[in-house]
């Protein structure tokens, strides 16, 4: 199903307004390829590992603020989260937000069969390598479709 750029705003303005009536979020281009192959995917449930926000401070239009950025320490509200060692900001509010509407659960990788993986990278170096990983694919003994981020 292809979506003229216009309705991937529409789209994606109403999951936000949703998703907290007062938080306004920027969403850039890979934000939106993000929400509309979730959806298109349409996966069964998707899984998560516990989210690691980072650690330190985070220079933005508001000024330095601390890390989780207020904005995302909200979203990521009633959601396993950890600091760890990395200095920098590891989860935006809009990952935040893209995690708290498609996740189902948060846990270990379940046994699946997989079908396909990918990976986005992103652009500020860290000691570990920043990206995020997905896996496609149908859970042991179930015939339902699993997606691992």
């Amino acid at each position: 199903m292809k979506y003229m750029h216009s309705e991937w705003q529409r789209r994606l303005d109403h999951w936000l307004k949703t998703l907290k009536d007062d938080l306004y979020l920027p969403l850039g281009e890979m934000e939106t390829e993000g929400f509309l192959t979730m959806e298109q995917l349409s996966p069964d449930q998707v899984i998560a590992s516990p989210v690691h926000t980072g650690s330190g401070h985070v220079h933005c239009a508001h000024g330095i603020l601390p890390v989780p950025a207020p904005a995302t320490a909200l979203i990521l509200e009633g959601i396993p989260s950890y600091g760890g060692e990395i200095r920098g900001e590891l989860c935006t509010p809009t990952g935040a937000a893209l995690l708290k509407h498609f996740v189902s659960r948060f846990g270990n990788r379940p046994v699946m069969a997989v079908e396909a993986i990918g990976y986005g990278m992103g652009k500020k170096d860290f000691e570990q390598a920043n990206c995020v990983r997905a896996f496609l694919g149908q859970s042991e003994g179930e015939l339902q479709t699993i997606t691992r981020l």
